[in-house]
């Protein structure tokens, strides 16, 4: 399941450069199959697509091999303005939302049912509201175990600059059999956390809570900036022993990643349990197949909570999307989505792709 709330896509680019060799092409923002999808007060304007906006493909409610599957798209509220498809791209195309109850996007056969589903909205809604500034988070404090000495960034109000203490610390408490310490993790103001370099490696969550955010409010205007040309983040519950986190990301901005031939490159890789939210974080010029992925939870743990709010993804050049969801849930919230070029580099590319299982 994934909902969009008050976000921003626009100037979004997925065909203009596609390789004519390409068949089968199609391209959308938001591509959802065998999941629910909710969109209220979002604006879209402006984005070059082959098909439709969104393109809701599968069936209403049946089955997908093993699983149960419910496709349904929930739209209240959203303006469209200047998105356009080129011309015999496909013979089927829509404004906004193309639903699909049998069969594929690209192939047209006699018994395919279509329906198109306009925007509402007469103007952007995210035209008439101001963004409030991020609360900026507590410091939560960890009491030492007396049976380890290990020191904590959580218990000072240094900031770090290296990232190597992040996933160093989690793994000492995890050591002294401390699964449960919150950590919070202050980033400094004005920094760049360089992973190519010898000295830096990705962020590893494996504490069940743990916050990271720059400077002393956690707000991006305090330009803490984490460069990889691999990824950035890994949350994955069989790292960190099958616990649910509780985690904030808060004021980050990530960039730097390289494709890598043959490998498939993200910014954050997500699977376990609880919740996980990005706050005010920025995704810049990253050159990569994908900027988040989901994928199914273990069976020890249920469906993460992933949340996005008031983030921004610009200038980056994708393979195959900003975000792929598979079996969790996640809430987008007062985001933008700008001046991404997804166009021409594989068959089947969206802003969004959602794959759930119910």
């Amino acid at each position: 399941e994934i909902s969009f709330k008050e976000c921003k896509f626009e100037d979004n680019d997925l065909v203009s450069a596609k390789d004519p060799a390409l068949e089968n092409y199609y391209s959308s923002i938001i591509d959802n199959f065998a999941g629910n999808v909710t969109l209220t007060n979002n604006c879209f304007i402006g984005n070059k697509v082959s098909t439709s906006v969104i393109v809701s493909e599968g069936i209403p409610f049946g089955t997908y091999g093993d699983f149960e599957v419910n496709d349904e798209v929930i739209a209240t509220n959203n303006f469209a303005s200047g998105n356009t498809r080129p011309p015999d791209e496909v013979e089927e195309g829509c404004d906004f939302i193309l639903s699909i109850t049998d069969g594929s996007i690209y192939t047209i056969d006699d018994g395919i049912e279509y329906d198109c589903t306009p925007a509402t909205a007469t103007r952007c809604f995210l035209d008439e509201i101001t963004t409030a500034s991020p609360t900026p988070s507590p410091t939560n404090q960890v009491t030492s175990n007396p049976t380890c000495s290990v020191f904590i960034a959580g218990n000072t109000t240094e900031c770090l600059t290296s990232l190597v203490q992040i996933t160093a610390e989690q793994e000492e408490a995890l050591a002294c059999g401390r699964t449960d310490d919150n950590f919070t993790f202050k980033l400094c103001a004005d920094t760049l956390f360089d992973v190519d370099s010898s000295i830096e490696n990705p962020i590893r969550i494996l504490s069940s809570q743990v916050e990271i955010i720059c400077g002393d409010n956690g707000q991006r205007s305090n330009n803490c900036t984490i460069r990889s040309s691999d990824f950035h983040i890994n949350i994955n519950a069989s790292d960190a022993a099958n616990v649910d986190n509780t985690v904030l990301i808060s004021g980050v901005t990530f960039t730097g990643l390289k494709t890598v031939p043959n490998e498939e490159s993200y910014s954050v890789s997500a699977a376990s349990g609880g919740s996980v939210t990005f706050r005010d974080c920025i995704w810049e010029n990253n050159d990569s197949h994908l900027l988040v992925k989901t994928d199914l939870p273990s069976e020890l743990t249920d469906a993460l909570q992933l949340k996005f709010d008031r983030c921004t993804f610009s200038d980056n050049k994708l393979r195959t999307g900003v975000l792929r969801n598979i079996g969790q849930d996640v809430n987008i919230s007062g985001c933008t989505f700008s001046r991404n070029d997804l166009s021409g580099l594989l068959a089947n590319v969206s802003i969004c792709t959602t794959l759930g299982f119910v």
